[in-house]
């Protein structure tokens, strides 16, 4: 299981940490916790199969786990691609639970978004080269939007959907963020 800090491959060398970085978003509301006006959770079974296999998705791509893919972005970024087009596939069809049809959509959106920043400028080729560090600073980003809407529905559906590589950090703030929303 990857930590928080596994998420960005050069936390030591720019002086700050992804953890310290995931609880600035969080206060300045770039990461929410979406669990109000959720009542109780019962997944119909189809809905429970699209949830594991939406993110299986994430947690068998490096591109969402490993920041040493980041040394070829043009990888990066062709992976996520790709997963953007799977989860699409996946998502099709009537849900059940219409909070976890929320989060699958704010997930294709924050990949979007992602998208969207990178392609702004020449997408950089290697480290060290032009626009990296933005690149890298985006890619950092997404991977924590990521893991949080993950993290939720990891909270809501149980250990069925859970990945490999959710940090445990992101984890433990979902939890946490639930508990408060259910009191």
């Amino acid at each position: 299981m990857a930590g928080i800090n596994d998420l960005k491959m050069h936390t030591a060398r720019r002086g700050s940490s992804t953890i310290s970085v995931f609880r600035q978003l969080i206060s300045q509301g770039g990461i929410k916790f979406n669990f109000f006006g959720l009542g109780s959770v019962e997944l119909k079974e189809t809905d429970r199969t699209r949830i594991h296999d939406i993110i299986y998705e994430f947690d068998d791509r490096r591109a969402f786990y490993d920041a040493l893919g980041d040394a070829i972005p043009s990888h990066m970024v062709e992976s996520i691609r790709s997963a953007k087009q799977q989860i699409n596939e996946i998502r099709r069809g009537i849900w059940a639970n219409l909070w976890a049809r929320g989060v699958v959509e704010q997930l294709l959106h924050d990949i979007g978004d992602f998208l969207t920043k990178i392609e702004r400028q020449p997408l950089p080729r290697k480290f060290g080269d032009a626009g990296f560090d933005l690149f890298e600073k985006h890619a950092c980003e997404l991977r924590l939007r990521v893991w949080t809407a993950v993290a939720q529905l990891v909270v809501v559906c149980g250990e069925a959907v859970k990945p490999f590589h959710l940090p445990p950090e992101i984890l433990k703030e979902a939890s946490d963020a639930y508990r408060a929303a259910k009191s």
